[in-house]
């Protein structure tokens, strides 16, 4: 059960830390579209989840486990990255969006300025921060109770999203907590290993 929320609550926390970015730009994230998020979010981990049975079938446990350390290792310090160049100030330097803009400044997420995000947009900003999902599900997935990951899945990506939209309105300066998903994969790896 503990590595279960470990993985939950590390894929939680991008989709987190965007929404409370949304909220302090006064942009609104409504039931239906934080919803939208947590059934995505939801899909790509029950596909990911998916892969790994097969995944698992074809290689040892042994091999698996060490593969599954380096994967999501390398995916907590792909977070952690992620969160120092948050912390050097990255600014778009053009008025395309990309995924790197979205990812460091939720508030991008918003493409078409209205200060609220449709459901069209909940689900392409969710595809797009749902891609470590998709990799840590693959090679965390195959020991883990897959009933409890997909239904956490929803509740804590729908919630948080909600709860962080609120944080963000209420308060104008959040300390940015981004690298904690980092930190949590690579917990989550190294209990793959012992």
């Amino acid at each position: 059960m503990i590595s279960e929320l470990i993985l939950i609550v590390a894929v939680t926390v991008d989709i987190f830390i965007m929404s409370i970015s949304c909220g302090t730009d006064c942009i609104r994230i409504p039931i239906k579209s934080a919803i939208s998020i947590g059934i995505v979010g939801t899909v790509i981990m029950a596909i990911s989840l998916y892969f790994s049975d097969v995944v698992s079938s074809i290689i040892s446990f042994k091999v698996g486990s060490v593969i599954c350390c380096a994967v999501l290792c390398a995916m907590g310090g792909m977070n952690i990255i992620k969160w120092i160049l948050e912390k050097h100030k990255y600014r778009k330097s053009t008025k395309d969006t990309s995924m790197l803009d979205v990812f460091i400044c939720g508030s991008c997420a918003d493409c078409d300025n209205s200060k609220e995000i449709s459901v069209k947009e909940a689900i392409a900003v969710s595809t797009l921060m749902s891609l470590d999902t998709l990799i840590c599900g693959v090679a965390s997935g195959s020991s883990l109770n897959v009933y409890v990951v997909l239904i956490g899945t929803f509740i804590f990506q729908s919630i948080s999203v909600l709860v962080g939209c609120l944080i963000g309105r209420k308060f104008s300066k959040v300390p940015d907590i981004s690298f904690m998903g980092g930190i949590l994969l690579i917990v989550l790896g190294i209990f793959k290993v012992i």
